[in-house]
């Protein structure tokens, strides 16, 4: 299967994308609320994330947010690395269920890390799973994806109440 990983546009941002695709992102112009939130980080830092695509469908999705702006809207908080302004925040990593295992959302960190880098962020954090992949939470990424670039678990502390197996991670760039 051929796919390709771009960063998700601000027509996208602006009109919507992933029809039938579920994640924090589709159905972004059906929602009841809008907000500005997306087209302002876009503008800010140059995206939101990425998308992974065949030629007809898209089968993964990768967003992130400078810290600031996941702390308003009450993403967990790591024990560390307070400094807000130098740290993104993956906030959701997705993949179609019937392509996941495929190193799909490994490519999609690859870019976020590339992506950091070039754009001068110092650290990275993202909520995972440490199971494997089979054992991970159904929305919560497994940590294997993150853990080939460097990412290490932050500690014991639960990320999401909702989900006790549920981890912070980070790499400092």
């Amino acid at each position: 299967m051929s796919y390709d990983i771009r960063h998700i546009t601000k027509d996208e941002i602006l009109h919507g994308f992933a029809e039938g695709y579920y994640c924090c992102m589709s159905n972004i112009l059906g929602r009841k609320v809008r907000c500005d939130m997306w087209s302002t980080i876009y503008d800010r830092v140059g995206s939101i994330g990425v998308l992974a695509r065949t030629e007809d469908w898209i089968i993964g999705q990768l967003i992130f947010m400078p810290k600031d702006c996941a702390r308003r809207i009450g993403m967990p908080r790591g024990q560390h690395a307070e400094d807000v302004e130098s740290t993104m925040v993956i906030s959701c990593v997705m993949v179609h269920p019937q392509h996941k295992h495929q190193g799909i959302a490994t490519g999609m960190v690859a870019e976020a890390v590339r992506f950091c880098k070039e754009r001068k962020f110092r650290r990275i954090e993202a909520y995972v799973d440490p199971r494997p992949p089979q054992e991970a939470a159904e929305w919560v990424p497994s940590f294997s994806a993150f853990k080939k670039f460097g990412f290490a678990i932050e500690g014991p502390k639960t990320a999401w109440e909702s989900k006790p197996d549920s981890r912070i991670c980070y790499l400092d760039l």
